[in-house]
């Protein structure tokens, strides 16, 4: 019944795949000669991938068609030395990614992320909501290395832009319906109208995305992982006069579902926290919290927090673009909102041992001016620039630990309060001003030369309380940091093939508060965290276009490690700052061939190394020399082979299949024994049935074929006194049928 169900959704759909309009030409994008030509804005310039001195992966719309990525976390399985856990703010709409060994240890707003995300030039600061689901993207590019001078904050490990499908000056609409395991239902729909011809166009994206969940929440019954979205962007673009253009966008996301999946996998009921915990139960009549709670399948839990995965996410952008002459000045203006309600147990069992309830509000806007263009008879590029943001984000957090229950009959239960509960609450304004300019001097046809710096000044205002078992009355604090980020580079083309460069650059992640800290006292300020980076890259792309590979090696200095330490192995007394100094280098590589017609391979694998040269006095019962970086694969690799597997003159048939691996990933300092995720490997395939030609296609699809358990996040309670392991385990195998059609 379930297939037949499923089968239903499809038939709307499949019903007007027969009267799509023809084409006397292979789809956009499809070149079954060459690889396919990727132009980029990793300089905020559009520039031939093969030409750009930066380490980039890039992903054209037909790339993320092939490679079935509908979302961010679905990058995590595509590109070398680039890895992305799930984190414990609870959902999946939350995401933490580290680049290079260089990541992001929290999610409370006091903790900036290390890889900026950007939207159609616009910057999102939080990793909550940051799994953003992919509407008509028109490319991805995902920058390895700081980012300070162009970027700016928060680009220490690099940068990731996403650049949505532009609104045309012809009519083109599509369709998408997509059903699947566990009764997912996907309705996708784009509409682009010239509104006036040749000064007013729009382009419509409508989506409705909704799954049940793969996990059972035992506990109260509900579904885990589960989530019903409603998503809408309008874009607008206008012709002004013969120089100015404006495109104004306008965006918004409704999700509500369920997260709650985290399960436990370890507990010890013997130790002294939990065995006083136990003998309350038991001298109730109620189970006491010991092994009984694991599970046998990873995807269920006992877990008995608030189960929500609520997120709102809203904004609005205008950027203009005006032509000088040679000189073109660019603004982007932007507002955004941002609403996320999630939960999540570090142990999970029935009862309120140690939970916690985010409920986070954020808002902000930006502006920034671009002046770009060329000198010297086209041998000098150059921009300049201007930035300003301004965010206003607080977060109410209820943390049930270890709360008293009174017993209700038949092993049912009710909370009262007590224990060592408390509510936290943390308010924060950031405000964030910069200048930065970088040019490129053709000093001859083959060598060039890179100079460029940024400034940035920010101070950020922090409120915050404490009421419950932990108490600090309401009070205010404030820091102001500075920053100059530099970059300089050689690059040198030693054929018309051959590309090659090397560079210096600096990023630095902002300075921030310890919002962790149950003290008395106001939360103590902590410094940026800085990286020097040394690069050394090629880019190979012989003229026949069969083949495309580009590699980089690095060295990083990394100063001032922002990281998660303790003040004992008791109590919950959590500092965050600076801690370490660390010298990471690595290498990686992007392979793609097409040895004959019909056939593309890829290859893209990544190596990362690291030393903690220095360990602050005061973290080392944390971290150690030996100690792994969080969210740190030494490997990582991700491999790719598609074939055209029949066709007449009528007709095709695409097979696709990919391969992603990743070595050992440690979630949390110091790297708890039974908290890490062994190193594992990831299974998808696609096939592909589309007219020569045509304007249709039809997929099916499978990912984790091989259902592989691995980990997504983990936590071992130890340093907050909770004797036992929390873990969030990634999607099981599932399969998709999708039917797409272009009008």
């Amino acid at each position: 019944m379930t297939i037949l169900r499923n089968s239903l959704r499809l038939a709307p759909l499949a019903l007007l795949l027969p009267f799509a309009p023809p084409t006397p030409a292979a789809t956009e994008g499809d070149n079954s000669v060459g690889l396919e030509e990727i132009v980029v804005t990793a300089r905020k310039r559009e520039e031939n991938l093969s030409t750009t001195p930066v380490s980039v992966t890039a992903f054209t719309e037909n790339t993320l068609q092939k490679l079935g990525i509908e979302s961010v976390t679905d990058l995590g399985s595509h590109v070398a030395n680039f890895s992305i856990i799930s984190g414990q703010g609870g959902g999946d709409s939350q995401t933490q990614i580290s680049i290079r060994g260089v990541g992001q240890s929290d999610f409370i707003l006091t903790t900036d992320q290390s890889v900026g995300m950007y939207v159609d030039g616009v910057y999102y600061p939080r990793s909550i909501g940051a799994a953003l689901d992919l509407l008509d993207i028109q490319r991805i590019e995902v920058l390895r290395g700081p980012q300070g001078t162009l970027f700016g904050r928060n680009t220490t490990a690099g940068a990731l832009q996403i650049i949505s499908h532009p609104a045309e000056n012809e009519f083109a609409a599509a369709a998408d319906v997509t059903t699947g395991s566990f009764d997912r239902a996907d309705i996708k729909a784009m509409l682009n109208l010239p509104l006036i011809s040749d000064r007013l166009m729009m382009r419509l994206n409508l989506a409705s995305l909704n799954q049940n969940g793969y996990g059972q929440r035992f506990a109260d019954g509900t579904d885990g992982a589960n989530h019903n979205t409603l998503a809408a962007r309008l874009l607008l673009h206008g012709v002004v006069t013969d120089s100015l253009t404006a495109d104004l966008s306008v965006d918004l996301s409704h999700k509500r579902g369920h997260g709650g999946l985290e399960t436990l996998v370890d507990v010890n009921p013997a130790d002294p926290n939990l065995a006083f915990y136990n003998s309350l139960l038991t001298s109730q009549g109620l189970a006491p919290v010991d092994s009984r709670w694991i599970t046998s399948n990873p995807h269920d839990t006992w877990a008995g927090e608030r189960n929500e995965d609520d997120n709102d996410n809203r904004g609005i952008a205008l950027t203009l673009n005006d032509r000088l002459g040679d000189v073109t000045l660019r603004s982007i203006t932007a507002y955004r909102r941002l609403e996320a309600h999630t939960g999540y147990s570090f142990l999970p069992s029935p009862y309120p041992v140690a939970e916690q309830e985010l409920n986070l509000h954020q808002s902000q806007w930006s502006q920034e001016l671009q002046l770009l263009g060329s000198a010297f008879d086209g041998r000098l590029d150059w921009i300049g620039g201007l930035f300003y943001f301004r965010e206003r984000a607080s977060d109410y957090e209820n943390v049930p630990f270890f709360q008293p229950v009174v017993a209700s009959g038949d092993g049912g239960y009710v909370r009262v309060p007590g224990g060592f509960s408390f509510v936290s609450f943390i308010s924060q304004i950031t405000d964030s001003y910069a200048a930065y300019g970088q040019g490129t001097y053709r000093l001859t046809d083959q060598l060039s030369a890179t100079l460029g710096a940024r400034f940035t000044w920010e101070r950020k205002d922090l409120e915050s309380s404490l009421s419950g078992a932990f108490i600090r009355p309401d009070g205010n604090v404030s820091a102001h940091w500075d920053n100059v980020s530099p970059r300089a580079g050689l690059e040198y083309r030693f054929s018309p093939e051959l590309f090659g460069y090397a560079s210096v650059s600096r990023g630095f992640r902002s300075g921030g508060f310890n919002g962790r800290d149950t003290s008395p006292a106001p939360p103590q300020a902590y410094n940026p965290e800085k990286i020097t980076a040394y690069e050394i890259g090629f880019k190979l792309s012989p003229q026949s276009g069969r083949w495309r590979f580009n590699g980089a090696t690095y060295f990083y200095d990394y100063t001032d490690f922002q990281g998660i330490t303790l003040k004992s192995f008791s109590g919950i007394t959590i500092t965050v700052g600076n801690i370490a100094n660390v010298h990471l280098w690595g290498t990686e590589f992007d392979l793609a061939f097409k040895p004959v017609e019909g056939l593309e391979l890829g290859l893209s694998p990544g190596y990362s190394h690291q030393d903690i040269v220095h360990v602050d006095p005061n973290a080392q019962i944390t971290i150690l020399p030996h100690t792994r970086l969080v969210n740190s694969p030494t490997w990582t690799g991700a491999a790719y082979a598609e074939l055209k597997a029949w066709s007449n003159r009528r007709f095709e048939l695409l097979a696709h299949a990919d391969y992603s691996f990743k070595s050992r990933v440690e979630f949390f300092l110091p790297n708890y024994p039974d908290e890490g995720q062994p190193a594992y490997g990831l299974l998808d395939a696609r096939l592909t049935f589309r007219p020569v030609g045509g304007h249709w296609r039809v997929e099916l699809g499978g990912t984790n074929l091989t259902n592989r358990a691995y980990r997504t996040f983990a936590e071992n309670g130890t340093a907050l006194g909770v004797a036992a392991t929390s873990a969030v385990y990634g999607r099981p195998r599932e399969w998709e049928l999708r039917a797409h059609v272009d009008f």
